[in-house]
């Protein structure tokens, strides 16, 4: 039972660092996604910036 403990134990540490890994590459992934799109729409980013400075 002890050993079955342990493996479990490990087995959620490897799941934990993978998915801490798949969400940091996805947040990465999802904030080069939003730049790319600000650059297809430049009107947008200017009016972000007015309405910043605006403000």
């Amino acid at each position: 039972m002890r050993n079955c403990r342990l493996l479990s134990n490990d087995f959620k540490m490897k799941f934990t660092s993978t998915t801490r890994q798949f969400l940091i590459v996805f947040a990465i992934a999802a904030i080069f996604a939003l730049v790319f799109f600000a650059y297809l729409q430049p009107e947008f980013v200017v009016d972000l910036a007015n309405r910043y400075v605006f403000c």
